[in-house]
């Protein structure tokens, strides 16, 4: 007899996988102190989960996990609205004078939410909430859920989450279209959704074409899917770097993003602001694999209870889920600092699965084809073959790509390294990379990743080569144009570095970095680099002052390059004839040359 695993069976398999990637997922992390914390929520959703999933005998049980998930949001409700005036939310506007107004408790001291993360841990249960006030068995009861979602919807609103109603909208759309659809004949409904999917596409198509300044109303909405586009277009390039493994659990985004993508040292965004991207950064390929599985198994399994009449409660757990996944494609505090709002759309999920198991249990439905379980291993196991048959050189060379950003990263950022594991963890670092580069010598990763590291150890003119080949197969990636920008600087090829740095998006911004990178040459005793970087800097603005040139000229005079210095000083009497600095730097160079 074949082996033959249900729709909920499959989603059971597939979220103890994303427990194990999680877990897993500990390994990579430069530091695995910071994983604990995101490694637990994992854990405590997922055991969520197959409690409200599986623990509930009967209907009346599933109400009372319904209740305890309902009234669970309503507290962060309450909280939040109680305490808005007293968080020092920067949102502005007529949001925070309307919470300012509603603020009814006293300052507590303690928790504060992030606004995004409050509506994500909230936003699942307003179609429950609903639902339950639809299907309550006394007006009271009705009366009472109604009010709980409102305060929820409140709440919700003061968070000016944007990302968080969008999700709601479509949602509720979602919701309204399927109830349309259910009550028209199949052509009808067939046309239904043909005609609704070409008025949707050309909205869209109208609105990008008009762009923002002849929408004006929706300029700052333009302007943030901008910058979100490229956050998770730089979030995809790490993800790249780390394509197996995964840059590890927990709190790891935030300075290998700055240091590898942004190529700055201060950490800028703490997460990836998607949920798809942010499960593949910290549990890797498998724990990706795991989430699309859970995704792909949970709507098999929502489309064959959708048939059986299910009941309300069942509708608006599995359109809070929903919500969730919506608003995951534009924000994910999952994980984040705000890793505790991990569990809640699990334990929604589960009791999606606890009521729809109750209906299928009641209805024992004819249509039920399960899958067939060695078929589709069979499949999966032949793709898996021929994918690593086809590109078994490509794979590996990014295996070893892998492998040597784990190193670098763990080299560079764990602080509580000795000298000499940071050397061995850097050789490891370049040993992976050049088996990388023996295997696809083209591969722009491994020579971005081993061209910049070299920068770092100071190998300056033999990381250019390197830097050279990723920028000839990825011209357009930013760490590459600005990786190897800043080699040419340290190399002292400063028209090279110029032209690509004018290949940047934000071009205008290298001429701050390169002063900033200057300052730091200074205080590292490297005047000569300090003295390309602030050169640099005046030939990429054009417009940089006298104090900049004086930077550059007294760089190169601590670098002993006195006839580069003393054209600087001679620039900078050009334009201020008294300058005391220049005047009494440069009758110092002429009085050490007579001598």
């Amino acid at each position: 007899m074949p082996l033959r695993f249900s729709s909920s069976s499959a989603l059971s398999l597939f979220l103890l996988l994303f427990a194990l990637s999680a877990a897993l997922g500990v390994l990579p992390a430069y530091d695995a102190g910071l994983s604990t914390a995101t490694l637990m929520a994992v854990f405590a959703g997922v055991g969520l989960y197959f409690v409200i999933a599986y623990g509930p005998r009967d209907r009346s049980s599933v109400r009372v996990a319904a209740a305890i998930g309902m009234l669970t949001a309503l507290a962060l409700a309450l909280y939040f609205i109680g305490q808005y005036g007293h968080l020092n939310y920067e949102k502005g506007g007529i949001l925070s004078r309307l919470g300012e107004l509603t603020t009814f408790l006293p300052d507590l001291g303690g928790f504060t939410p992030h606004p995004n993360a409050a509506a994500t841990f909230m936003e699942v249960a307003l179609p429950l909430g609903l639902a339950l006030a639809w299907s309550g068995r006394s007006t009271r009861t009705r009366a009472l859920w109604a009010i709980c979602s409102f305060i929820i919807a409140y709440a919700v609103f003061l968070t000016a989450s944007r990302g968080s109603w969008l999700a709601l909208g479509l949602t509720a759309a979602l919701a309204m279209a399927l109830t349309v659809l259910n009550r028209l004949p199949r052509r009808a409904a067939a046309l239904t959704i043909v005609v609704g999917g070409l008025v949707l596409v050309a909205g869209l198509a109208v609105i990008l074409a008009l762009g923002p300044e002849r929408l004006p109303l929706l300029a700052s909405t333009f302007w943030r899917a901008f910058d979100r586009g490229r956050l998770f277009q730089n979030s995809l390039h790490l993800a790249s770097d780390y394509a197996f493994t995964g840059i590890g659990l927990g709190d790891t985004f935030a300075l290998l993003y700055s240091r590898y993508v942004l190529m700055i040292q201060a950490p800028f965004l703490t997460y990836a602001h998607n949920l798809p991207l942010s499960v593949w950064l910290n549990q890797g390929l498998l724990g990706l694999t795991a989430f699309l599985g859970v995704v792909a198994a949970f709507y098999l399994f929502a489309y064959r209870v959708y048939g059986t009449r299910p009941s309300r409660l069942f509708h608006g757990a599995w359109l809070g889920v929903t919500v969730t996944l919506l608003h995951g494609l534009t924000d994910a505090p999952q994980y984040a600092d705000s890793r505790w709002v991990m569990p809640m759309w699990l334990a929604w999920m589960g009791l999606a699965v606890a009521s729809g198991r109750l209906t299928l249990r009641d209805t024992r439905p004819a249509l039920h084809s399960p899958v067939r379980a060695r078929r589709l291993l069979t499949v999966a196991a032949a793709l898996l073959i021929a994918l690593v048959l086809v590109f078994n050189r490509p794979l590996l060379a990014l295996w070893h790509t892998n492998l040597g950003a784990v190193a670098e990263a763990r080299a560079e950022l764990n602080e509580r390294l000795a000298p000499e594991q940071r050397d061995a963890e850097n050789a490891v670092a370049v040993a992976e990379y050049r088996n990388a580069l023996d295997l696809d010598p083209s591969q722009p990763n491994a020579n971005r990743r081993l061209g910049n590291l070299l920068v770092k150890l100071d190998r300056l003119d033999e990381a250019v080569p390197f830097l050279e080949a990723a920028f000839a197969a990825d011209p357009a990636r930013d760490a590459t144009i600005k990786g190897l920008g800043l080699a040419y600087v340290w190399v002292g090829r400063l028209d090279d570095a110029v032209r690509i740095f004018r290949l940047l998006e934000d071009a205008h911004d290298m001429p701050e970095e390169l002063l900033t990178w200057g300052f730091y040459r200074s205080e590292n005793d490297r005047p000569l680099l300090a003295a390309y970087a602030y050169e640099t800097a005046i030939l990429l603005d054009g417009r940089s002052k006298v104090e900049v040139w004086l930077l550059a000229a007294d760089a190169y005079r601590a670098a002993d390059q006195v006839d580069a210095a003393g054209a600087w000083y001679n620039r900078v009497l050009a334009v201020d004839p008294d300058n005391e600095r220049a005047t009494r730097a440069l009758n110092q160079i002429g009085s050490q040359n007579n001598h």
